[in-house]
């Protein structure tokens, strides 16, 4: 009998078509559970390379092939227990464990999308920086206009006050005529120099839009890349394999994929 035991694990061992052996037999006399304890049948159960439960007779019985074993079970049941898991609490488990995933990936999505929101919120379009320059721009001519305008009329009623004291001190009025042709001159020489400047200020402004217009960056060899939705591409890591492009040269556009 014993020999036929440890054939039995033996040739499990070599078929190998099941991941784990159970040893076991029904409650009996010490006589009939005596074959588990000889030693060809102990020798088998440790050279056994797939693991082995042990289940021989009640939980009182205890044989030597219990001590060689993986792991003992009190009862063949029991044995049978350990390595067949009950279908219920696997489905429960396995239950849990989606809930779980589902809980994972909703939370990742979730704070991809406010991630992508809070890009998208710090994303400004060339345009919009061009607009705002330009705004920029009007807002500076409108305040040399009126500083301008300001000046013009403090030095015109300057001069009225002064051509006023000038008729009123008649006995000094060639003093005071050379004196109102040389304001005058410094006045037009002012105004023009105060034009002047104005002018250039006006004038750099104006390179400076120029210089942030994208055309004109284009013009010099780069080209913008846009995605699909028309979305500009800044970073290469958003790319993937076969996704279709739109590349925007000085004159003219490709489409790549």
């Amino acid at each position: 009998m014993q020999r036929r035991f440890a054939s039995a694990i033996q040739i499990a061992n070599r078929r190998a078509e099941c991941d784990v052996l159970i040893v076991c037999r029904g409650g009996g006399s010490i006589e009939d559970l005596w074959a588990f304890n000889e030693e060809v049948v102990a020798r088998a159960i440790a050279a056994s390379e797939i693991p082995i439960v042990s289940g021989i007779g009640h939980e009182t019985d205890f044989t030597i092939a219990d001590l060689l074993a993986d792991e003992r079970a009190p009862t063949p049941t029991a044995a049978a227990q350990r390595v067949a898991h009950d279908r219920q609490s696997l489905l429960r488990g396995l239950h849990d464990m989606a809930q779980h995933l589902e809980r994972a990936q909703r939370n990742r999505l979730h704070n991809a999308m406010q991630a992508v929101d809070y890009l998208q919120r710090r994303l400004v379009h060339p345009a919009q920086q061009l607009q705002r320059q330009a705004q920029h721009l009007s807002q500076l001519q409108q305040q040399i206009k009126r500083a301008f305008a300001y000046s013009q009329a403090a030095q015109h009623w300057q001069w009225q006050s002064m051509a006023q004291r000038l008729r009123s001190a008649s006995s000094d009025f060639a003093r005071l005529r050379d004196k109102q042709a040389s304001l005058a001159q410094r006045f037009a020489k002012a105004m023009r120099a105060g034009h002047a400047q104005r002018l250039v200020q006006v004038d750099n402004a104006t390179q400076h839009l120029i210089l942030l217009d994208p055309q004109q960056v284009l013009a010099r060899g780069y080209s913008m890349v846009q995605d699909s939705s028309g979305a500009v591409i800044s970073d290469a890591g958003r790319l993937a394999t076969g996704a279709e492009l739109r590349i925007i040269f000085a004159e003219g556009w490709a489409r790549v994929e």
